[in-house]
Formats: structure tokens, C-alpha cells, sequence
């Protein structure tokens, strides 16, 4: 359970992975964070909640829709200020003029990675409707690795956290007895670091590293987007730590077994694919194929318009 002085909301979303955890924090800066999609029923459940309420402040841990679509409105109908991480805070600032290009991109990594096309067309509307659930919201508040941001009653510590997204945070209580980790600390789920587009091929080896030097904080009880609450945060870091090494050292057996594309690994990979999975799939191998390239143990060449991996002979 959340401390007394936060509330927790399940907000709808229409996503495999259920209900963005919101949460409201009453006082002199009531503030509300990851506020939820863009979508008639996120805003139904979300209006009701607010009832009666004010809000001086909304943040969101990281621009993915199901986090931060709803900044917008809460911005104009509570006249609230909407705080972020500046890398992040600038994605959603200017989401509907960037639509077309994010489009274009992760279809060229798409094509890269070896994806066809019957697969990418379905993927293609599938991004577009993705991006109808948020809108341009006005970063009011840029935050950096550091900084202290009230929220009800209290200071809390942003801790910068790249990797699911390149701006994702942690929002830490001064007492180090509660963090908001977004979707960088899942109790039960391995975030996605996506890593289709090439300006995303960061996003694993960073995700990593941020596991590792998380390790080291003191975080007390997790209050994660997704999920219930949960201690003993050290555990579930090495678990995905761990995760990683056993899909890493499998991708190399793969590959030493026979050379090829993303897309092709990671139906050798994830056995049993279903095709709304395949995008999420090729990410994260693509994360790992970047992870083991960068430490020398993949190689990767051009063959037409797709990357083949393989290792040295």
C-alpha cells in the first residue's frame, strides 16, 4: 500500500498491460502524478477521482501515452503546471508536430531490422493510434537529476533513470521511504527499453547501467505505474539484471548458430510469437543485439536495406 498522505487510482488504459497507477497528493501543492491516456475512459475514471479536488502541479515519470496523455487537460481545466524531465517534458511539448516524423522513423528501423512488410503496415496503424492517445502539453517545469519538486507536503528528489525512455525519472521522498519508479521498476514486468528507431539504440545499454546504479540508492517502497507497491527493491533490479544475461548469452547462441536479422532472431527467440507482439519483440532484441554489439561479441553488416548480425568466425 501507498503512505497515507498518497492516493493511489487505477486509470484504464487500452494497452495488453491493464490500468496506469495515477497518484494524487493532497496539500499546499496538490500535485498528481501520471495522470493517464488520453481516452474517454481514463478521463471518466480520472474526473471522478478529482472531484472536489485541486491541482497545482501534474507530472509524468516518462512521455509514454499511458503516463502522460491526460497532462494536457488537466493543465487546462485545473490551470495546473506540468512538471517532467526536460528531455521527456520536450517529446510530449511537441507531440502532435513530431507524429509524422516518429512514424517515418520507426519504420525505417523497422525495415532494418528485417520486419515485413505485412507485419509493418499493421504496426503502422497501430503507432498512429498510439499517438491519438495524448496531446501537446506545455512543459511549465524542466527537471534534471537532483532536483526537488513538491508535491502535496513534501520535497521529492528526481533521480534521472534513462532507458524505458531516454527522460524516464524516479521521484524519491526525502526520508528514502518511497519512490515513484514509473515503468523503470516493475515488481513483475521487464519494461521495454525501445530501441526500433536508431535515435533509440541507447535505450537497453542504458536501461542496464540505470538498474546498476539504482542498486546502489536507497529507494525504500516502490509506488511503480503499473502493479501493486512493493519493498525489497534491490530484488527485483538483479532479477531483471539477471534476465538480460540469460536473453544476452542466448541471442549469442542463436546468432553463432546462423547469422540474421533482428526480426528473424526474435522469432527464433520468443517462441510462439503472436503478431501484436512482434514489435515489442523486435525491440528488445534489438536492445540486446546493441548491448552485445558495443561490448564487441555481435558484429553486425549491411545486406540490402536490412542489418545482419552475426559473430566472428
Amino acid at each position: 500500500m501507498p503512505p497515507s498522505y498518497v492516493q493511489q487510482w487505477g486509470i484504464p488504459t487500452p494497452f495488453p498491460v491493464g490500468d496506469v497507477n495515477a497518484y494524487y497528493l493532497a496539500g499546499k501543492e496538490p500535485a498528481l502524478v501520471d495522470p493517464g491516456p488520453l481516452t474517454p475512459a481514463a478521463w471518466a475514471t480520472l474526473s471522478e477521482k478529482l472531484k472536489g479536488k485541486k491541482i497545482r502541479r501534474v507530472l509524468f515519470t516518462h512521455y509514454h501515452v499511458d503516463h502522460s496523455g491526460l497532462a494536457a487537460r488537466i493543465q487546462r481545466d485545473f490551470g495546473a503546471e506540468v512538471a517532467a524531465h526536460a528531455q521527456d517534458g520536450a517529446v510530449l511539448t511537441h507531440w502532435g508536430e513530431h507524429r509524422d516524423q516518429r512514424q517515418a522513423d520507426y519504420e525505417q528501423g523497422l525495415i532494418r531490422a528485417g520486419v515485413p512488410k505485412e507485419h509493418r503496415e499493421r504496426m503502422r496503424y497501430g503507432g498512429i493510434r498510439i499517438d491519438s492517445y495524448a496531446e501537446n502539453a506545455t512543459l511549465d517545469t524542466p527537471l534534471e537529476e537532483g532536483d526537488r519538486i513538491r508535491l502535496g507536503d513534501r520535497d521529492f528528489e528526481v533521480l534521472h533513470a534513462p532507458g524505458h525512455t531516454a527522460g524516464s525519472m524516479l521521484l524519491r521522498a526525502p526520508d528514502g521511504k518511497t519512490t515513484f519508479s514509473g515503468d523503470t521498476l516493475l515488481e513483475r514486468i521487464t519494461p521495454n527499453a525501445l530501441s526500433v528507431r536508431r535515435s533509440e539504440r541507447d535505450a537497453l545499454p542504458n536501461y542496464l547501467e540505470t538498474l546498476r546504479r539504482l542498486q546502489r540508492q536507497e529507494l525504500g517502497r516502490i509506488l511503480p505505474g503499473h502493479g501493486n507497491a512493493f519493498a525489497k527493491a534491490p530484488l527485483v533490479i538483479a532479477a531483471a539484471l539477471r534476465h538480460a544475461d540469460v536473453r544476452q548469452e542466448r541471442l549469442v547462441r542463436l546468432v553463432k548458430e546462423q547469422p540474421g536479422t533482428a526480426y528473424e532472431l526474435a522469432t527464433r527467440l520468443f517462441l510462439r510469437l503472436p503478431d501484436d507482439q512482434v514489435f515489442l519483440a523486435v525491440s528488445e532484441t534489438l536492445g540486446h543485439l546493441e548491448y552485445l554489439r558495443r561490448r564487441g561479441r555481435i558484429h553486425v553488416d549491411t545486406r540490402g536495406s536490412d542489418d545482419l548480425y552475426r559473430v566472428e568466425a
